[in-house]
């Protein structure tokens, strides 16, 4: 075999290799290849707690750009308090997730983050994930908003949780999938009182979530 015949083999392979890679990171999953929740996602109740939920229609071309395998988009609202919107989605790659965190979306939205800071929700059961609660200011509109990714046990905010996480999932034979819930309402003088909202909706979130997906539950650490 000459030189010719050499590289030719090398940049072959080398090619291959760099196929395979984007596919398992960009696009190479499919619903057959994680673990999917038992029941949908357009199953979540309309009523949770004392919330009555009601759909708010996404433009098709942000549905499709989010790249997920189901999707429910809510507003939530409760006697005497203020509405809380729900975004909940399924991915079926992790990397298609961690594109929309509210880094990317509300900065792209030209709004800019206040603070931020992690608080625990505890389902009903001995599940516990861990969430980050954010203010957002675009103008005179401020927001505040709570959210994570559950990937089985794990949680994760970012690309940098995400690589650790991956770290730790290495050995098993099939990932399940990552279920994003992102939360939003309109924010108070009163910090507390707009905490207390976002984590109230989220918990009944949460506790539908481990109950009936069938994936494996999350705690927090």
């Amino acid at each position: 075999m000459n030189g010719t015949s050499v590289r030719l083999l090398v940049i072959s392979g080398l090619l291959l290799v760099v196929f395979g890679l984007t596919l398992w990171t960009r696009g190479g999953l499919t619903r057959d290849d994680v673990l999917m929740p038992v029941r949908p996602l357009n199953e979540l109740p309309q009523s949770l707690g004392n919330w009555q939920g009601e759909e708010v229609e996404l433009d098709p071309r942000i549905a499709t750009a989010t790249g997920a395998e189901e999707l429910v988009n809510r507003r939530y609202v409760a006697p005497a308090l203020l509405p809380v919107t729900l975004h909940c989605a399924v991915h079926v790659n992790p990397e298609t997730a961690v594109i929309h965190t509210p880094i990317h979306c509300y900065r792209g939205q030209a709004y800019q983050m206040l603070d931020e800071r992690r608080v625990v929700i505890a389902s009903s059961g001995d599940a516990a994930v861990e969430a980050s609660f954010s203010t957002w200011q675009q103008g005179g509109r401020k927001v505040r908003v709570l959210y994570w990714f559950q990937w089985g046990e794990y949680t994760f905010f970012d690309r940098l949780d995400l690589g650790a996480v991956r770290v730790r999932m290495r050995g098993l034979k099939q990932w399940p999938a990552v279920i994003k819930v992102l939360l939003e309402t309109p924010a108070t003088d009163d910090e507390e009182a707009d905490e207390r909202r976002l984590v109230e909706v989220g918990k009944q979130t949460f506790d539908w979530l481990v109950v009936n997906s069938g994936l494996p539950k999350p705690a927090a650490e």
